[in-house]
């Protein structure tokens, strides 16, 4: 009887703890996009399947439509989260309240504009002085923007209020609708005039990106770290909520039912399905800065998204990054650039000359010059790929053969060269140009080693040891070919450089991780570390400072 008695009272207190932390967990409300609907399953079945609780916190979804402005909801206060398009965020980009994107439902695009054969419309410019029926406040401006690729002056459209349904394009109020895939158009090509009576532009293409279906929050509010909590937390369970809907879908359209009864169970099926098709196969919820940076940037001075939250969820989870996704982003585009690949083939040119000269020096014919040309050059970097970056496998020579042809030009143009001047190789004003142009190719080449070790996803001390294997592994190789003691294990400095450089690219991004939008800051990281380690380089040749007698034996002569 004690024992019962017992466990009755902790089964009491138990319960009672539970009520009261459940009354004090943090409340956020969410204003959806629309009518309650498949298209929103995620939300249903994070909240009933207790994913949200399971973070500590509590979510309220509710409804929108037509009669809602939710963007107008949420910078009154009414609402914690809304979700809407970026669209609408560049809208109110300049405004007193801009809202943000702090994570990403859909990653294809879902609006196109569907319109009427019989009103003569067979291709986007005869849109133009048409009736459009749109069915959100901010789906003309991506109207607009699409029909901008076809006519040269402002487009004249006559937009109307769409309503909750496609009809207007049915009773001819409309020649055209916006219309979502997973909806509208699922209603036009199921309705009795069929398919082919409609003609279907999407905005993707014609080179319009559009992001719908985004989770958006007040920019200011983004300061409290407390909230910036609450938002990772409700990704978590978000994340959850979505990743069970897509795998059990017939679960998910039970839930939704739940939620909206007199909804047609075989319509929420099919619309749930094609909403999963748009959910990404991973990391569902990030915002692609790529395809955010696509769809205009507008003229704010800070674009409408963050991943600030999605690095605190990361953190919550455990796995946060060294490197945040839109650093490593800018980086692969700095790398890409045409004045990083410019500088890049001057550098792997400068490596050439000095190994053709060398190879010359020590009396091998054209062929034997090639070998220790392209060795020095791209030895370092296969050494490289092959034990610190093996995601880049296959070589991208192999692909692109830029770097080898350039190579052997330089070799064979050197070897012409000698044939008209043939002391060219003694000349103050070839060493000279010798001199600087290694400085200039070492530089250049270590950060790339290291930039190329971050992108690859290769822990991030690793990218000092890939600078220098990337700059000294080809010289290393030469000198073991033509029968030489590498110089770089007799007290010269030359791969330590290289380790400082690849500290430094990793100190600098870590400090853009700070600026996730300014690519300006992650172009001079790598500008500043290409001409101070030049430049150090040039100073230790020029002054041929070496390793202290006692870490090293002097050069044997």
């Amino acid at each position: 009887m004690k024992s019962f008695v017992t466990l009755w009272l902790i089964s009491l207190l138990l319960g009672v703890s539970g009520t009261a932390m459940a009354e004090n967990a943090p409340r956020l409300t969410v204003q959806l996009r629309w009518l309650d609907q498949a298209q929103f399953a995620g939300f249903y079945v994070a909240d009933k399947k207790g994913y949200f609780a399971e973070e500590g916190i509590e979510v309220q979804t509710l409804p929108g439509g037509p009669e809602h402005d939710n963007v107008a909801e949420l910078q009154a206060g009414k609402v914690d989260v809304v979700v809407t398009t970026y669209a609408q965020a560049l809208r109110n980009a300049d405004g007193p309240a801009p809202i943000v994107n702090i994570a990403q439902i859909f990653t294809e695009p879902t609006l196109m504009l569907i319109c009427q054969v019989r009103s003569g419309i067979e291709t986007l410019h005869d849109v133009v002085g048409k009736t459009v029926a749109v069915g959100r406040p901010a789906d003309h401006l991506v109207v607009d923007q699409m029909l901008k690729t076809v006519a040269t002056y402002q487009p004249a459209v006559r937009y109307v209020d769409r309503g909750v349904s496609a009809e207007p394009l049915f009773n001819g109020m409309a020649d055209c609708i916006t219309g979502e895939v997973y909806n509208e158009y699922r209603q036009v090509i199921d309705a009795p005039a069929g398919a082919e009576d409609f003609t279907v532009f999407r905005p993707q293409d014609f080179a319009v990106p559009s992001l719908e279906d985004g989770l958006y929050v007040l920019r200011s509010r983004l300061n409290n770290a407390e909230f910036v909590d609450q938002l990772a937390r409700l990704l978590k369970g978000l994340r959850r909520g979505w990743e069970d809907a897509r795998a059990h879908p017939r679960g998910a359209v039970d839930i939704t039912l739940l939620k909206a009864p007199t909804l047609n169970r075989v319509e929420q099926a099919s619309q749930l399905e094609a909403v999963n098709d748009l959910l990404p196969d991973q990391d569902v919820l990030f915002l692609d800065p790529e395809k955010a940076i696509a769809a205009k940037a507008s003229s704010a001075a800070t674009p409408p998204w963050t991943h600030a939250v999605w690095n605190r969820m990361l953190e919550l989870d455990g796995k946060p990054e060294t490197f945040h996704r839109s650093t490593l982003y800018l980086a692969a585009q700095a790398e890409k650039s045409p004045w990083f690949i410019a500088v890049l083939m001057f550098g792997f040119c400068a490596f050439a000359l000095a190994a053709t000269i060398d190879s010359v020096n020590h009396g091998y014919d054209l062929w034997g010059r090639l070998v220790i040309a392209l060795v020095s050059v791209m030895g370092g970097g296969i050494l490289r790929d092959l034990i610190l970056a093996p995601s880049r496998l296959p070589f991208s020579f192999l692909q692109d053969p830029s770097v080898p042809l350039t190579i052997v030009a330089v070799v064979i143009a050197y070897s012409l060269l000698l044939v008209m001047v043939p002391n060219v190789g003694t000349t103050t004003l070839l060493r000279t140009i010798r001199r600087y142009s290694e400085a200039v190719g070492f530089g250049i080449i270590s950060v790339y080693g290291a930039v190329v070790c971050v992108l690859a996803g290769t822990a991030w001390y690793w990218a000092p040891l890939a600078a220098a294997m990337t700059v000294a592994g080809g010289g290393i190789m030469r000198d073991i070919i033509v029968n030489r003691e590498p110089r770089n294990f007799r007290g010269a400095i030359f791969e330590e450089v290289g380790v400082l450089a690849g500290l430094l690219v990793v100190a600098g991004l870590l400090v853009a991780n700070r600026f996730e939008h300014s690519a300006w800051l992650v172009y001079a990281v790598l500008a500043f570390v290409v001409v101070f380690t030049a430049g150090l380089q040039f100073f230790i040749q020029l002054y041929q400072i070496r390793y202290p007698r006692w870490l090293a034996q002097p050069e044997p002569t």
